[in-house]
């Protein structure tokens, strides 16, 4: 069982591989949902933040690549693994070159499916880490109230879309005092 926790979706059109790769995901302590098609998983995230979509490259109506394509559009924090029976170079280069994190070939073995998830979810919190870094290094440089504030609003929502927003959205003290700050004195000429 992995010690991280994250939110999976599952993609694809076979049943038995949608239903063994949910059990394998659910033994390893990850909450996961499975949907059958590219349209259906579109509706799973209007509903739902996931951190990693899994899915097959080849489905009918919509296949992974568009799937890949609809997911940085709409859930760009989102991490996406592509798999597939069918698979080339060509295939797994162009999959890569979208965005894909991984590209699995079916039969996937169960060690190797795990192992390219915890890659993907370790990428994916480096890239989160980077972009606080990045914040706090635009904070550090930053000179005045007003400054911070327009590094503090845009960064964060750069650097957290989605669920994790509403966690390092601005509110604690230092911060509501620093939008105080920057709207001038208080009529009390006491600032907090």
């Amino acid at each position: 069982m992995t010690s991280i926790h994250a939110r999976i979706l599952l993609v694809d059109d076979e049943p038995h591989i949608l239903l063994t790769s949910c059990e394998i995901l659910r033994a390893e302590g990850y909450d996961v949902d499975a949907v059958p098609d590219g349209y259906s998983a579109l509706k799973a995230l209007e509903r739902t933040t996931y951190d990693l979509v899994l899915t097959d490259l080849k489905m009918e109506g919509m296949d992974g690549l568009e799937l890949l394509s609809q997911v940085q559009k709409k859930s760009p924090q989102t991490a996406t693994v592509m798999m597939t029976g069918y698979g080339s170079v060509d295939s797994a280069t162009e999959a890569v070159r979208r965005g894909a994190y991984e590209f699995l070939l079916k039969p996937v073995a169960v060690e190797d499916l795990k192992q390219a998830i915890l890659r993907c979810l370790e990428r994916k919190r480096l890239s989160e880490i980077d972009a606080l870094y990045q914040v706090g290094n635009e904070l550090a440089l930053a000179q005045t109230p007003d400054a911070v504030q327009s590094v503090v609003v845009p960064g964060r929502i750069r650097a957290f879309q989605g669920r994790a927003s509403s966690q390092w959205w601005p509110t604690t003290r230092a911060s509501r005092s620093l939008a105080r700050k920057s709207a001038g004195p208080s009529k009390s000429g006491i600032s907090t």
